[in-house]
């Protein structure tokens, strides 16, 4: 199973800090999972067929967010390098992998997979949901450390005396924001164990938490980067109008919750 899983990323991740971490974050969650549920709650043989329709969601929504709301005015120009993991420069293939991916196109073709498998196998689909949001903060805490080591979604200047210079980049003392997120992901994770021992899986009660902490973490986080998408957003960032409906649809949950358990 696993094996399926490191070369499934292999495949798709150019192999730098970045793409071993990505692969040791999936690993460890795939882990998580397995150890915690597989058994009564739910059977190897319903996971395994999960765990792959899972993946392909993630890397088509991480690529296909990317080139669609951070990088679209190049993308638009250049559609073989959304498909193949290469880069075209006056003629010439590079191979690359795909370095643009973008964390809320996963989320939303994880969410249209989870959907349709908990339709198909008659799966509840608040306990995929509650499931997989357990280890979601870890996902993206290992992410955010990779990103860090690889000069990737920089922090605006700083003086303050934490502040980093990404060499590879430019001589600017930035804030390390990268690690920030991470900090605050790993903080709702821990924070999961908490929760998930107070609430029964599968009521939503676990996803809805994610969903409004992971989002309102990185909607603050967002104003201490330098602004990633190529298109100009009123007031907000794109990654700030991106984290709102994900907060909406936690506070909604929520309240739904509420209003069946009074």
């Amino acid at each position: 199973m696993l094996q399926i899983v490191w070369h499934t990323i292999e495949t798709v991740c150019s192999i730098r800090s970045y793409g071993v971490l990505f692969a040791t974050a999936i690993i460890l969650a795939t882990i998580i999972v397995w150890r915690k549920w597989i058994g009564n709650e739910f059977s190897q043989a319903y996971y395994n067929k999960l765990l792959v329709i899972t993946m392909v969601a993630i890397f088509l929504g991480a690529r296909i967010g990317h080139c669609l709301f951070y990088e679209f005015t190049y993308y638009k120009a250049h559609i073989i390098e959304i498909i193949l993991p290469v880069t075209i420069v006056d003629d010439n293939i590079i191979f690359t992998g795909y370095q643009g991916l973008s964390s809320h196109g996963a989320i939303v073709f994880v969410l249209v997979a989870v959907l349709l498998f908990s339709k198909y196998y008659n799966v509840p689909i608040l306990f995929i949901c509650d499931v997989y949001a357990f280890v979601v903060p870890l996902v993206c805490c290992i992410i955010r450390i990779g990103n860090f080591l690889n000069s990737e979604i920089l922090g605006i200047s700083t003086i303050l005396p934490w502040g980093v210079i990404f060499a590879d980049v430019d001589t600017v003392t930035r804030h390390p924001v990268q690690l920030y997120e991470a900090v605050g992901y790993c903080l709702i994770f821990i924070s999961n164990y908490y929760i998930e021992k107070k609430t029964v899986c599968g009521h939503g009660v676990l996803f809805a938490y994610n969903l409004v902490s992971i989002s309102l973490w990185r909607f603050i986080m967002e104003l201490l980067k330098e602004e990633q998408s190529q298109s100009h957003i009123v007031l907000l960032t794109m990654g700030q109008w991106l984290t709102i409906p994900f907060i909406i649809m936690g506070v909604a949950m929520f309240i739904h919750y509420n209003s069946k358990h009074r």
